[in-house]
């Protein structure tokens, strides 16, 4: 929530800033792009130290900042001042996303890790759905400042809630009383059972510096660059659709900010449904061929396991369908065409370009499992640079 809010509860108030700070619709779609260059670098760093220091810590840091940076856009005197606190926004927003498919890595197998990161996804995509709805009403009611003072709230009920409820999930720490949440700090000073000495592994860990060149490094692999070049430019895509909306709706069909709001549920809710269909789906894809892999190999590694096929193999009708339907989507609009046209065509863009994006992020996480807040972040970078 903490992740998706600001990025989609801002869509509908581009048109109010601009006339707000009287200013051009280039300098406002600015605000847009810093948040997201920012967006792409900064999850690298926060990913790293995750990995190496555990995640509740970056958790709880990167929510802090983000609601800092919140409560300075709703009292923001100036589009320059705007441009320069999005960016703060940014640094600590996305990487929540990040760290938590770290924690998502450390809790689930292959077998079952696509349905785990689409009911994770979903939180990410409701809010994507309540995000520009309630960005346009309290734009048109209220002001778009109050939206980021709803941010600030909701941020930091975020913050409470994972303070005391989310215990340690690297799996490097998970035993070792790293990290713990104030119950189960006050849980171990109760039982006073006796003290198991930390490994001088472990120690060293937290004397180490973590090493944020790690996510950087994925780039230079080509299995993990490509991987990524393909989530990225469909991401980039999804994002056109986006920060284009207000204009087009406005221009085309004279919406309001509110009615400009409600028409992102068809974008947002497509992909609601493609993430979970797609990690339901592609389970049963994995678990069918690890049992016939199984049959035919007894004896042989598991590195050898078809991990590429098993992952992408479902989703190439969807790489197709969603590039057909993103040229209609111009068209339909050069037509003027009835507005159910592209509404229906974001719907069947997001559901495909969801299906994906679900594929391409499991597997990334199959191959380092051990690192999935470093691989996330890197993926992260092409999204953000591409959307």
């Amino acid at each position: 929530m903490a992740s998706a809010l600001p990025v989609q509860i801002y869509y509908p108030s581009l048109v109010s800033i601009e006339k707000e700070f009287n200013t051009t619709a280039t300098l406002v779609n600015i605000t847009v792009a810093v948040y997201k260059v920012v967006q792409a670098f900064s999850p690298t760093l926060w990913g790293a130290l995750s990995d190496q220091w555990g995640r509740r810590p970056a958790y709880m840091i990167t929510m802090l900042i983000s609601a800092v940076g919140c409560a300075g856009i709703a009292v923001s005197p100036t589009i320059a001042a705007l441009i320069g606190i999005r960016m703060i926004q940014g640094f600590g927003g996305m990487s929540i996303q990040t760290i938590g498919n770290g924690v998502i890595s450390d809790i689930s197998v292959p077998a079952t890790r696509a349905g785990y990161s689409s009911f994770y996804d979903l939180g990410y995509k409701v809010c994507s759905v309540l995000g520009p709805v309630f960005g346009g009403i309290i734009a048109e009611h209220l002001s778009w400042r109050w939206s980021f003072w709803i941010l600030v709230i909701t941020t930091f009920i975020g913050f409470i809630m994972i303070s005391f409820f989310l215990p340690e999930t690297l799996r490097s720490l998970v035993g070792g009383y790293y990290n713990p949440t104030p119950f189960q700090w006050i849980k171990r000073r109760r039982e006073q059972q006796k003290k198991q000495s930390p490994t001088i592994a472990v120690k060293t860990r937290f004397r180490r510096f973590p090493d944020f060149s790690e996510p950087y490094r994925y780039l230079r692999m080509p299995d993990f660059a490509l991987i990524m070049l393909i989530e990225g430019l469909y991401f980039g895509s999804q994002g056109c659709f986006m920060i284009h909306m207000p204009y087009l709706f406005r221009d085309y069909y004279l919406l309001d900010e509110q009615q400009i709001g409600l028409c992102y549920l068809a974008l947002t809710g497509g992909a609601i449904f493609g993430g979970l269909g797609a990690g339901q789906y592609l389970n049963y894809v994995f678990q069918r061929m690890a049992k016939k892999y199984d049959q035919g190999h007894s004896n042989k590694s598991k590195k050898n396991f078809p991990i590429y096929q098993a992952r992408l193999k479902a989703v190439w009708p969807n790489a197709i369908v969603a590039q057909a339907v993103t040229i209609a989507y111009g068209w339909s609009f050069t037509l003027n065409t009835h507005i159910a046209v592209p509404l229906i065509i974001q719907f069947i863009v997001s559901f495909n370009v969801q299906c994906m994006n679900s594929a391409t992020r499991c597997l990334l996480t199959d191959l380092r499992p051990d690192k999935g807040a470093s691989v996330a972040a890197s993926a992260g970078l092409f999204r953000q640079l591409f959307g």
